[in-house]
């Protein structure tokens, strides 16, 4: 029985699923007191831990669902919110040692084990965005400067650490319109966020939309991609040619990248969106990326 402390994305098909089986076993053990297994090391440091379990939990589930699996199960244990086990039956970095042993002639996950602490940073980097800005400029520096000496044992406990705190609203923006920009240029969808704006300014529509549409002109024209047209108070636009053409890439990333900025962050949608679009055209930088899932499980 084990539930890991290494992001799901670095497990194969087979552990992955296990361990969603173990976890829901112990749920069972903890919510029913129960005997089997009711000593097990691992029952004992989540025992007292139920919100932290329940979060893991979404972080397979997550996982899982970018592997094509379906979770229907819940978890809704709560004791304790926001913190987690300061204990470990393995150590997180030694865990990569334990599956590097299992992997060695089977399968790896959808993430490869890290070699070395600067492929460890590139995996992990998108998801220390999302938490806190300094640690990400901080521990990017340190890890490109190669001069510490230090490797995967001395920066995972701190990135473990980070990782089990929930995004921050404004991080978690940036670090998507980061991530969108590897995707953008695929996405058909953000030609209809576009044209559908543009066709509220036609009608006249709603004042938002008017001013969204201005937003996106704007950014248009002073990056070079499109001319100075003229307007008529949001009733009518006209202009370049090439401003009318809504399947320009960088209208396209514009558009996408003012709805990201609106009210709703739309989170959820665009983690999907860029899920997609990394599978169907084989993104590896993002594929590898811990937070290609991860984040999805603190959005729900």
């Amino acid at each position: 029985m084990r539930i890991w402390d290494v992001n799901p994305g670095y497990l194969n098909r087979q552990s992955l699923l296990g361990e969603h089986r173990e976890l829901h076993a112990i749920v069972s053990i903890i919510k029913h007191n129960k005997k089997g297994y009711s000593r097990h090391p691992e029952t004992l440091r989540w025992q007292s831990f139920g919100w932290a379990l329940s979060q893991r939990h979404k972080l397979l589930a997550a996982e899982m669902k970018l592997r094509g699996f379906t979770d229907r199960s819940t978890v809704h244990l709560k004791n304790k919110n926001q913190k987690w086990p300061d204990t470990f039956v393995d150590l997180p970095a030694d865990q990569f040692a334990i599956l590097a042993k299992k992997y060695k002639s089977i399968e790896q996950g959808r993430i490869p084990l890290p070699k070395n602490v600067q492929q460890l940073w590139v995996q992990h980097q998108y998801s220390v965005m999302a938490r806190d800005e300094a640690e990400y400029k901080y521990i990017g520096g340190w890890v490109a400067s190669k001069k510490t000496g230090k490797g995967i044992n001395d920066i995972y406990p701190e990135l473990i650490s980070l990782l089990r705190c929930p995004p921050a609203e404004g991080n978690l923006r940036n670090t998507i319109q980061h991530m969108w920009e590897y995707v953008s240029q695929y996405s058909s969808n953000h030609v209809n966020i576009y044209t559908n704006l543009q066709s509220k300014v036609y009608r006249g529509g709603k004042e938002e939309a008017t001013q969204a549409y201005y937003n996106i002109r704007r950014g248009a024209e002073r990056s070079g991609i499109c001319g100075t047209g003229s307007t008529n108070k949001g009733r009518r636009m006209t202009g370049s040619a090439s401003c009318r053409g809504a399947h320009n890439k960088s209208i396209i990333y514009l558009a996408g990248n003012y709805h990201l900025q609106g009210g709703n962050l739309h989170a959820n949608w665009y983690l999907k969106e860029i899920q997609r679009l990394v599978f169907l055209y084989n993104i590896v930088y993002l594929k590898e990326s811990t937070a290609l899932g991860e984040l999805q499980a603190w959005t729900y």
